[in-house]
């Protein structure tokens, strides 16, 4: 049986969600109406599957603060065995700066190489989803486990309810065979498909062989190496001018905690940006998905965060308007318009059409070019 392992990425700027995700507060360290955020409540998720085996977050170094703030804060709220568990088994590695979660993942897995001798499972897990039922994504989880030592990356899809556009897609195959075994709800991978437009959401819907791509793998080390290799050797290459003890870890405040190097900076700087999405698994031919039941919300967009998170009314008006929603620090007023997201905070103000949430990332980016900001 091998170890498992999981890997939270949580370094990613957050951009579809400004004003109120900047880069030095991106949407992993934000909250549904007051709850824990979404970073803190992956962790505890990650926690609650297994009582052994290592948690590695990763993100960016100047989210160091925040990062030992929200870390250090979730310890506070646990009983004290599971504090120390948290504590024994977390460790937090810093990146020298955002270059794609292919990077993030695979400097995970070097540290992973230096903790441990032996290969290992592992639950690559975003930082910013919703998930729920537990029971549901743990039973799913454990299914992936047992595949994963079989040379499998395995995905998690879940079954479209509409023809989304801010979603990727897996296409589901034959069922999964091994050694005459069949495996239910598991589905041979013959393609992924990029967020779609609208009319191409359609069809994915019709023809009812497509999943939502939730962007959460379980693999074996090993085997993700291999992949990295066959699939982004100039990534690979470059990490392998680490040392195999270049994972010194720190403890800061009781969290052991893993700061980049100046090497780790050159081969970052060297490393092209890029998703593991668009890196490894869109090219793998060893992928198979779970048709999951769980519910799941990426919380990408502000369509998105809009239909979960009920804003307070105060300082609200609203005459003949209808279906708006307005998250505001300031009094706000809509008269006579419909379907519009009014975002304003950190004095900074975004109106938006719903249903056209893809277009924040390119307005954030316009405006920052205007200022003048690096």
């Amino acid at each position: 049986m091998m170890s498992k392992d999981i890997i939270i990425t949580a370094g990613g700027l957050g951009r579809r969600l400004w004003p109120v995700s900047t880069d030095l507060k991106p949407k992993q360290f934000m909250s549904l109406e007051g709850d824990i955020s979404f970073l803190q409540s992956t962790i505890l998720r990650a926690q609650k599957l297994y009582n052994d085996g290592y948690i590695i977050v990763v993100s960016r170094h100047d989210l160091h603060g925040i990062c030992q703030e929200q870390i250090q804060e979730l310890t506070e709220l646990l009983s004290p065995d599971r504090r120390q568990n948290l504590l024994d088994r977390l460790i937090l590695v810093l990146e020298p700066f955002a270059n794609g979660t292919a990077s993030s993942t695979l400097l995970a897995m070097h540290c992973l190489n230096h903790l441990r001798k032996e290969n290992s499972s592992i639950l690559l897990l975003p930082s910013d989803h919703i998930i729920g039922p537990f029971e549901y994504f743990e039973q799913d989880v454990k299914k992936a486990f047992m595949l994963s030592p079989k040379n499998k990356i395995v995905c998690y899809g879940i079954e479209p309810m509409y023809p989304a556009t801010n979603y990727g897609y897996i296409e589901m195959g034959n069922q999964l065979e091994i050694n005459e075994v069949v495996y239910e709800d598991v589905y041979l991978v013959p393609s992924f498909q990029e967020k779609p437009e609208l009319e191409r959401a359609k069809i994915f819907l019709e023809e009812n062989k497509y999943l939502w791509n939730t962007a959460i793998y379980t693999f074996s080390r090993s085997l993700m190496f291999d992949e990295y290799k066959k699939y982004q050797k100039k990534i690979f290459d470059n990490f392998e001018m680490l040392p195999r003890d270049f994972c010194k870890i720190d403890t800061v405040g009781d969290i052991k905690t893993v700061f980049p190097s100046t090497l780790l900076e050159k081969i970052f700087n060297i490393s092209p940006n890029i998703s593991f999405d668009f890196g490894i698994t869109t090219h793998t031919t060893n992928a198979c998905v779970i048709k999951s039941i769980f519910s799941w919300e990426d919380v990408g967009n502000w369509d998105s965060f809009s239909s979960l998170f009920t804003p307070p009314t105060e300082k609200i008006v609203e005459i003949e308007g209808k279906n708006n929603f307005i998250y505001s620090d300031i009094p706000v007023a809509l008269c006579g318009v419909e379907n519009l997201s009014v975002i304003i905070k950190n004095g900074e103000a975004l109106i938006l059409q719903k249903g056209r949430g893809e277009l924040v990332k390119d307005a954030f980016n316009v405006l920052k070019n205007q200022s003048g900001d690096e």
